[in-house]
């Protein structure tokens, strides 16, 4: 009897270890089961929440699926042990705490477009004097440039966005899917569309300073002073054209060009005529 106790006594704590350990593990997965039930519900506020804010702030809001990041979420969905249903006033008392979360969101996802442009840029013309640019300048200097354009790798998405019309576009299209969402041959399902080199030869044959933001180059286009004279019927009136819309409309040309008729010369010496001012 002697080994058979000394046997039991070396193996107890050991399986009152693992007792403990699987009481533990069902108890935290019950109060997880609980804690996403509750954020399924508070995913719903959130979503009617934002769309009673103004346009001009909706734009950086994280989606349905990135809202459930925001610290004051995460922690309303796990308040009293995750016991019990959230009401709608309970999320509206926390309403200046999550704008204060989304705004240290977009303040991240900011940051991330700079991954996303170099990620997009290696085999694009100037990479490296772009690549230059990118390292000197803070994101709210770097999206307003000529050259943030984004666009979307989901079927469907043909348009090339500001960045914060592509946040917008991405919560309003993709409200499941995360933001930073990475693929096996891309590593974002966000992509840069802008072109370095194509759009400061715009800028410079119409002779407007490279650092002359996306909002005042739409203005001129919308204000009839900026335009492409390809004569093309798909673009939009002046007043409905934007710079990412010419931009989008006129890369396709160039890149044919560049491709078929001129691989070895200055093809912007030819592009110009295509370009002008008022």
């Amino acid at each position: 009897t002697q080994p058979s106790f000394t046997v039991w006594k070396n193996i107890r704590p050991k399986l009152k270890a693992l007792i403990v350990e699987k009481r533990d593990r069902e108890a935290n997965a019950a109060f997880n089961q609980r804690a996403e039930a509750r954020m399924a519900q508070i995913v719903l506020y959130y979503l009617d929440f934002v769309q009673q804010l103004p346009e001009s702030r909706r734009g950086m809001m994280p989606n349905a699926i990135d809202c459930a990041r925001l610290p004051t979420l995460v922690n309303l969905s796990r308040r009293d042990d995750a016991h019990g249903d959230v009401s709608h006033r309970d999320f509206l008392a926390l309403a200046d705490q999550v704008l204060q979360d989304a705004e240290a969101y977009a303040g991240h996802v900011r940051e991330n477009a700079r991954e996303i442009i170099l990620d997009g840029i290696k085999f694009k013309d100037a990479a490296e004097a772009w690549k230059t640019e990118l390292t000197q300048l803070p994101p709210e200097k770097f999206l307003t440039r000529h050259y943030a354009l984004f666009g979307c790798l989901h079927p469907f998405c043909p348009d090339y966005f500001t960045f914060e019309e592509m946040h917008a576009h991405w919560r309003v299209t993709h409200p499941n899917v995360e933001w930073d969402t990475r693929t096996e041959s891309y590593r974002f399902l966000v992509k840069c569309d802008g072109e370095y080199g194509l759009g400061g030869e715009i800028l410079d044959a119409v002779g407007l300073p490279r650092d002359t933001s996306i909002n005042t180059l739409t203005g001129l286009i919308q204000h009839g002073r900026l335009y492409c004279s390809c004569g093309d019927p798909s673009l939009p009136q002046p007043e409905k054209l934007s710079w990412p819309k010419l931009v989008c409309a006129i890369v396709p040309r160039a890149r044919t060009f560049t491709d078929e008729v001129a691989p070895s010369s200055n093809i912007f010496t030819r592009r110009q005529e295509d370009i002008a001012t008022g």
